[in-house]
């Protein structure tokens, strides 16, 4: 890994130039965009959740314990690092293998690469070998093959916070949907549109559905009517689905208005207030007031924040002001794609579909700092300062997952 990070760099440093050395865009520009950027994605939030464990470690949150992680074998954020480092490196590897091959007279890159590259990538995050932190990524599919066998399966917190994270990579799953539908409908000589828009709103669809059937279940074992609340949370985000594809199906020209794109903007309206409360209220607990919460009374718990909740870990109250602002900002983004040249962008839609696809990236990663320190303030009876085993009471479980 140490050998890495040297060799990283100077493909960081090496890509943009070669890239401003070519002139006008390479063949088939679109579906290497849509492959590349999946990939991209899948990188940027690997590092991300690097920062996300560096602030808990720092802050003394034991988010080990939480997702029920034995300190020896799990990656910590240097080791979260490093595999970003390494995947970006063989991203930036297959990107100049692309447009070298696309400037030569080697044309049988234009499909092999950015093929090559999705494999690798698959091969590393599926290989069953210990090597590339099997212990974490273990983890990961334990708790995504509890989400995929539903009601039989004990959902708990770790595995309603992975069903989360998916929720917020609906771009990467597309991305992967198209690679995979692109490259097997060519070999086949067939076009992949048709199919494509059939398997992306059941892309974008199945995380959310997920996180509705936790819900059901939750609500089922515990017959806690928050459980239906924040059930009908998913519930308002797979209805802006549907009407978003209705749209996308019966108008060639997505940016047309027609009744099911008003519906649309009123379905995600709503979702967008509602996931942003919820986010703020239930998941953050910023509002909390049970003193069940707080035996552990201390002078230093203080604050002048007096509507915040008596326990904050990250101390300064402008940190979770900030927090809720940018949470607002971010969830509304999707504002932009109803008009973005009144915006002031005039790039393409998929580059467009990128960037929005990383802030929703970066907004997951917040809502990760501030989910976690409240559940560990649950789970430690309101000390801050706690470094010990939580209390596993199942009465101290935040219903609001």
């Amino acid at each position: 890994m140490q050998v890495i990070r040297p060799i990283f760099t100077l493909f960081l440093v090496a890509l943009p130039l070669y890239v401003l050395s070519l002139g006008g865009d390479p063949p088939d520009y679109t579906n290497v965009v849509i492959v590349y950027r999946g990939t991209w994605l899948v990188v940027l939030y690997v590092f991300l959740c690097g920062v996300n464990v560096f602030v808990w470690e720092k802050y003394n949150i034991n988010y080990l314990q939480i997702f029920s992680l034995e300190a020896k074998g799990v990656s910590y954020f240097m080791d979260f690092f490093e595999a970003a480092a390494t995947l970006a490196f063989l991203w930036s590897l297959g990107i100049i293998l692309y447009l070298w091959t696309s400037s030569s007279t080697l044309s049988f890159g234009l499909g092999f690469s950015p093929l090559a590259l999705s494999l690798l990538f698959w091969v590393i995050i599926l290989s069953p070998s210990n090597i590339f932190y099997k212990h974490t990524r273990q983890w990961i599919f334990n708790h995504v093959a509890s989400i995929l066998w539903g009601p039989y399966a004990v959902t708990n917190f770790a595995s309603c916070w992975v069903a989360d994270q998916f929720t917020s990579a609906t771009v990467a799953l597309v991305d992967f949907e198209y690679t995979i539908c692109h490259y097997f409908l060519y070999i086949g000589g067939l076009n992949c549109d048709s199919l494509h828009r059939i398997l992306q709103p059941i892309c974008v669809a199945f995380p959310f559905i997920w996180r509705l059937m936790q819900c059901l279940i939750q609500y089922r074992d515990s017959s806690n009517t928050n459980h239906l609340l924040n059930a009908g949370k998913y519930a308002t985000s797979l209805c802006a689905i549907f009407f978003s594809t209705i749209h996308l199906i019966t108008q060639e020209n997505p940016n047309s208005w027609s009744v099911f794109r008003t519906y649309w903007v009123m379905a995600i309206s709503l979702s967008t207030m509602y996931s942003y409360m919820w986010d703020i209220i239930m998941d953050w607990g910023l509002f909390t007031r049970d003193p069940y919460l707080y035996p552990h009374h201390h002078p230093h718990h203080h604050h002048k924040s007096w509507h915040f909740r008596e326990v904050l870990i990250y101390e300064r109250p402008m940190v979770y002001y900030f927090a809720m602002v940018t949470n607002l900002f971010m969830r509304t983004t999707w504002m932009i794609t109803l008009n973005p040249e009144y915006f002031g962008i005039h790039f393409r839609r998929d580059i467009l579909v990128f960037f929005l696809a990383s802030v929703e990236l970066v907004r997951r990663i917040q809502w990760n700092f501030f989910r976690m320190e409240y559940e560990h303030i649950v789970k430690s009876g309101g000390n801050k300062f706690s470094d010990g085993k939580l209390i596993s009471d199942s009465k101290q479980d935040v219903p609001s997952q």
